[in-house]
């Protein structure tokens, strides 16, 4: 009897947080229709899902509100982004972001210079060049 509440307590809590998810995600769609990209309810339904899934894959949790709308107000003036691909791509870059755990290691710090094609001067190159100079 105990564990039926339980289960009760959770899907109850499930259904609330799946709601709130899907009305700041169609929230989103108020600024990205003036790039001619929304979603419809079944497409949030199904990045809110997709999310989840790929929360759970990677076994890392979401605090607060989710990421879908701060990555769609990011990507959605983007000119390479069409309405027929808004949903994948929202998609891939939600388990893009799950998937990444350098970032929080690093705080940012030296994560472009692992990308970067063009050595840059940081402290140790400037005192190469200072002792190749003189």
């Amino acid at each position: 009897m105990k564990n039926e509440k339980n289960q009760e307590q959770i899907n109850w809590m499930e259904l609330v947080n799946k709601e709130a998810q899907l009305r700041v995600v169609q929230d989103a769609n108020q600024y990205s229709e003036k790039f001619g990209l929304s979603l419809t309810k079944e497409d949030a339904e199904l990045i809110i899902a997709e999310k989840n899934r790929t929360l759970k894959a990677e076994k890392r949790v979401e605090f607060g509100e989710t990421i879908i709308p701060k990555i769609s107000y990011t990507f959605c003036d983007s000119q390479y982004i069409m309405q027929d691909q808004y949903v994948e791509m929202l998609s891939r870059l939600q388990a893009i972001r799950a998937g990444y755990h350098d970032y929080q290691v690093t705080g940012g710090h030296g994560e472009f210079q692992k990308v970067d094609l063009v050595k840059r001067w940081d402290r140790d190159l400037f005192l190469q060049a200072l002792e190749d100079l003189f």
